[in-house]
């Protein structure tokens, strides 16, 4: 509950710009996403805000995640990542991407806090179902010398 308690102001700042992005085909993109990840041998469900803006098959984009308490105590307290995302665009309605770029992550377990950067990439699908709004699922793998991590998640897109 205190996931999605936290995530109402940031869909309030989406909202906001989406009023802000009133021209067609702005570049501009939000959604939302739901996923696991796995740490170690640890299992979490998160749920993820995305924004972003695309010029051509380029982006890049910001996101934010928080994750659900797993039965042992251990949470995935947020997430920070930005991405630069290429997309090989064709003439499906079907786009394969890959992304590269930078996590922050904090994890509580136990009372006890802590956090984390490293690099991440990946590689996705995009199934446009219309212009303005895109299904995609996609895996992303966490490099850190620590330990091992990835996720496997769908988002639900909206272009401006």
């Amino acid at each position: 509950m205190k996931l999605f308690k936290q995530l109402i102001p940031s869909m309030l700042g989406i909202l906001m710009l989406i009023l802000l992005a009133s021209s067609a085909n702005s570049g501009i993109y939000s959604g939302i996403g739901y996923g696991k990840a796995t740490l170690e041998s640890i299992d979490f469900e998160y749920a993820q805000l995305t924004l972003g803006y695309s010029s051509g098959n380029w982006a890049i984009e910001g996101r934010y995640g928080e994750g659900k308490e797993d039965d042992f105590g251990i949470e995935l307290d947020k997430q920070y990542s930005l991405y630069g995302v290429y997309t090989f665009e064709n003439a499906t309605n079907i786009d394969p991407y890959v992304l590269v770029g930078g996590v922050k992550s904090y994890l509580e377990a136990a009372g006890l806090e802590d956090d984390d950067t490293a690099l991440s990439f990946g590689f996705g699908v995009a199934f446009n179902v219309t212009d303005s709004i895109t299904i995609n699922a996609e895996y992303t793998q966490i490099e850190d010398e620590d330990y091992d991590s990835s996720t496997i998640g769908a988002n639900l897109i909206y272009s401006f």
